[in-house]
């Protein structure tokens, strides 16, 4: 994410932010606006909380959001530190929420899955710039092909 943060005052969006780490980094890095969503309810309670603790309340919002459903909106940036079968229901949608520029940070992808979810982000006119391996996980920084 460090590497991505190259365009001052980003849009963000933590896809399952969880414990909102993410999120809190990006605000971090100088980001302008964040959000971060889950589908959990109780993952949103703790990240509010690591927010609070951050003092951030009212630079980082949270919503309820099944993947990219309740979103609305584009962003420079949008990351997504979720496994690959759930990236996969993703790509689909990703392009409408991701600035013309922007770019996604898709991480928590076992190497078995890899090579299927960059097929589906190829399908999707996706192109991956960049990708980091960690023992058996990978991560993919993608943007969409230019045309």
């Amino acid at each position: 994410m460090k590497k991505t943060m190259v365009k001052e005052n980003a849009r963000v969006l933590d896809l399952g932010t969880g414990s909102g780490i993410l999120a809190i980094a990006a605000h971090k890095m100088g980001a302008k606006q964040v959000i971060g969503t889950d589908i959990d309810a109780h993952a949103l309670t703790f990240a509010e909380e690591n927010i609070k603790l951050n003092r951030l309340e009212s630079q980082i919002t949270l919503q309820e959001s099944d993947l990219l459903e309740q979103v609305s909106g584009e962003c420079d940036i949008i990351i997504a530190n979720i496994l690959a079968e759930i990236l996969m229901e993703l790509v689909p949608n990703l392009a409408e929420h991701l600035d013309d520029n922007g770019v996604v940070i898709l991480s928590g992808i076992d190497q078995a899955q890899r090579d299927k979810l960059v097929a589906k982000l190829t399908a999707y006119n996706f192109e991956v710039v960049s990708e980091m391996h960690q023992k058996t996980w990978v991560s993919l920084l993608v943007k969409k092909q230019e045309v």
